[in-house]
């Protein structure tokens, strides 16, 4: 989840005075309100929103439930990126998005952070009995202990790096991150399922994605995407991990199984 429990406060305002023409046509393709510091000139404003368009569109494009799990969402706060570099946090309480981007917009939160947001939403948007009866059979896979409480995770307290291999081998993660909290884990999880089926993205050790369901253009060449880093003797259980959030609808039934074929593809190279 990450970040505080900052509201929408004064310094992120959107006056009629203060928002520009590209802003308020990116808040209607969005379809909620866009809230940028109002201390930001008109320009820096214009580059921010569209900035968050591009994001928007591509994880829009390339996520089979965006449109229902980004409705899901009330608003979104764009936040200066500090130098804890957090990227985005979900506020489940109001149903908040806040994203970072720098001052320029040079770097803003990416498309596959966004799903790992959305991934937060999803989840507390299950009924209490579904996350409950989720968070017990997870943990019946996952089969070891988190690093790091919620509050140390509020508060910035989480040191998960020092012990990432050990911790990511015993819950089966795909991600040093993953392996913090659970729900981190189910966030992780989601955002790997999604790297996986973008042909837009590349990530090391598994072949190149091109789904047939998705529209790809010979001439851009895939980012390579990193902060994935799956542990040896983990497939299995990661395997059951993404079976088990498309039994809860986090993703749709042909992401799962490209997501298993790209394992099995992956898995499959190591070997060779």
């Amino acid at each position: 989840l990450g970040g505080s429990t900052q509201a929408v406060g004064a310094d992120f305002g959107d006056e009629g005075c203060s928002a520009t023409p590209e802003e308020k046509r990116v808040e209607q393709e969005i379809g909620v309100p866009l809230f940028l510091d109002s201390n930001a000139t008109p320009a820096e404003r214009s580059t921010l929103a569209r900035r968050i368009a591009e994001t928007y569109r591509e994880a829009r494009d390339n996520w089979d439930l965006f449109d229902e799990q980004f409705a899901l969402i009330t608003y979104m706060i764009v936040e200066e990126l500090d130098n804890d570099f957090e990227i985005g946090w979900y506020n489940p309480p109001t149903h908040g998005l806040h994203v970072s981007c720098t001052e320029d917009a040079r770097y803003c939160i990416e498309d596959d952070a966004l799903i790992h947001e959305l991934g937060h939403a999803w989840y507390f948007a299950l009924p209490s009995g579904e996350r409950q009866r989720l968070r017990e059979e997870w943990s019946a896979i996952s089969n070891g202990a988190y690093q790091c409480s919620m509050l140390e995770m509020l508060f910035g307290e989480c040191e998960f790096m020092k012990n990432c291999e050990p911790a990511g081998r015993d819950l089966a993660t795909v991600s040093c991150y993953a392996t913090t909290h659970l729900l981190e884990d189910f966030a992780e999880t989601m955002m790997f399922v999604y790297i996986v089926n973008n042909p837009h993205r590349r990530l090391p050790g598994f072949p190149s994605p091109q789904p047939e369901f998705r529209d790809y253009s010979l001439q851009e060449e895939p980012r390579l995407t990193g902060g994935i880093h799956l542990f040896s003797g983990t497939l299995p259980r990661i395997r059951q991990k993404i079976e088990l959030l498309a039994e809860y609808r986090a993703f749709s039934e042909r992401e799962r199984d490209y997501a298993l074929q790209q394992l099995d593809a992956g898995e499959r190279g190591q070997e060779e």
